[in-house]
């Protein structure tokens, strides 16, 4: 029989023990399930507590067998707190390999690489993704709700994003293991999107977070503009190697052949408005693939910084035209802010408008 290497019990069906300190397995040692399950709440507690608090902390999470899914959501929140790969310790019994991913994800949300601001970075949409994840976990998850709503709910205590501030700015990549989709799922998108993915790249998102959709975790997605110049009709797709470009128009096509059976009027390509048809194609296939969904195109307004770049948006009505008529023929009007479902999954197009004012005035 198989034994835990930590409590030296028989491993049971639904196991997971955390610690912050090796003691730990003493108060395990002869306990219940349940009994076991909510000591290692309370040392999860502590954790968070700790990390919060930007002090050093030591996680450790021991699967010995099926993960108990309710603490999931409390591990990822609590390994996003710790910032330094030295601060996290994982350990798994190489009796259930299968579980390595889920370590891995757990890294992934929890270590923060040093990534330079570039100077260019510091004005326009860029730097106010940053700015609002800056803010406390609480207001951010506020922000983020209150930017979707009424169509999903961001907990702080439950759900992650990024950037995170400036500590760790860096954009998300959904082809990459940051925790937003698991290994089958970017498998699956990378598969759809590029013939030869070595070396190739992703579209990146200035905005990503985790989040309920009809009591369903889902994702929001969200790429923000802050200038009239930023909206580029003549923008084509990048790509270099001829395979990939296949594969990509490919991808395209399918995505309009689903979208325009929900609704006429698509057009997605790669040689006109691409940035708005990949968007948009992403989020078709994440619905597809069964992921709930929200596309926010989010203007910031009075960015007067990017005034030597082009019009700053001044207000929501003219954000909301700059967008409706540069996605003219690509994207039908009638999409955005509503609930649609893709095979039964929710698939949520907004416009969104935000003021986060960087400028400084003096006050007499």
């Amino acid at each position: 029989m198989l034994t835990n290497d930590f409590t030296k019990e028989p491993i049971d069906s639904d196991s997971i023990y955390l610690m912050v300190h090796p003691r730990l397995r003493h108060a395990l040692s002869g306990r219940g399930i349940q009994e076991r399950k909510e000591i290692a709440r309370r040392r999860l507690q502590t954790i968070l507590k700790y990390a919060m608090q930007d002090k050093d902390c030591f996680l450790d999470v021991r699967i010995v067998s099926e993960i108990y899914p309710e603490l999931i959501p409390e591990i990822l929140r609590a390994s996003s707190f710790i910032n330094k790969e030295e601060k996290l310790h994982t350990a798994i019994s190489p009796a259930f390999p299968e579980y390595k991913d889920f370590i891995e994800e757990i890294k992934a949300r929890s270590i923060s690489k040093q990534v330079g601001i570039q100077e260019k970075e510091l004005r326009g949409s860029r730097i106010r993704c940053i700015m609002l994840t800056s803010m406390p976990r609480e207001y951010t998850a506020k922000l983020l709700t209150d930017l979707v709503e009424p169509f999903s709910v961001v907990m702080d205590n439950l759900d992650f994003w990024m950037p995170r501030g400036f500590k760790s700015p860096e954009e998300a990549e959904l082809s990459k293991n940051l925790g937003f989709l698991n290994a089958e799922q970017r498998k699956c998108i990378l598969q759809w999107w590029l013939k030869k993915q070595k070396g190739a790249k992703t579209p990146n998102w200035d905005l990503v977070s985790t989040c309920s959709i009809d009591q369903r975790k889902g994702l929001i997605l969200v790429e923000a503009k802050s200038y009239d110049k930023e909206l580029k009709e003549n923008d084509s797709c990048g790509a270099t190697n001829p395979e990939n470009l296949e594969q990509i128009s490919t991808a395209l096509n399918k995505a309009n052949l689903g979208l325009n059976t929900l609704l006429p009027g698509w057009a997605l390509e790669k040689l006109r408005c691409y940035q708005i048809s990949n968007r948009f194609a992403w989020v078709w296939k994440l619905a597809d693939m069964g992921i709930p969904v929200i596309l926010v195109y989010l203007g910031f307004v009075n960015a007067h910084e990017m005034v030597d770049r082009g019009q700053p948006f001044r207000t929501n009505q003219n954000w909301r035209d700059s967008l409706l008529n540069y996605s003219n023929g690509i994207v039908p009007t009638e999409i955005w802010d509503k609930r649609w479902e893709i095979k039964g999954t929710p698939f949520i197009p907004l416009i969104r408008t935000v003021n986060v004012d960087i400028n400084a005035r003096i006050i007499k």
